[in-house]
């Protein structure tokens, strides 16, 4: 099997009922990105915000990023399912 690595170009990004990418439009669930943040005890306070490409927006201070990242054909989904898939991974590793 050989992995292929997908490129999502993002135009917009916005809170959204689900996290799904659909021709540049990054939708984003806050409620199950805040759980599964949540989830980490030693997380103690969640704030998030958006800032589209292009925006003047400065970000400050930055704790740790973590690129997203997929197989091109992401995980076994079910026909029909547009969902993007998210992936965690604490840092350090």
């Amino acid at each position: 099997m050989r992995l292929e690595m997908g490129t999502f170009p993002v135009n917009e990004i916005v809170f959204g009922s689900q996290t799904r990418w659909t021709d540049g439009l990054l939708e984003v669930c806050r409620e199950d990105l805040i759980q599964a943040v949540a989830d980490d005890p030693r997380i103690k306070k969640i704030e998030l915000e958006l800032t589209n490409p292009g925006d003047s927006t400065r970000i400050w201070p930055v704790r740790d990023v973590v690129e997203p990242r997929a197989g091109a054909r992401g995980p076994r989904r079910r026909r029909g399912d547009d969902s993007l898939p998210v992936v965690a991974a604490e840092a350090g590793r």
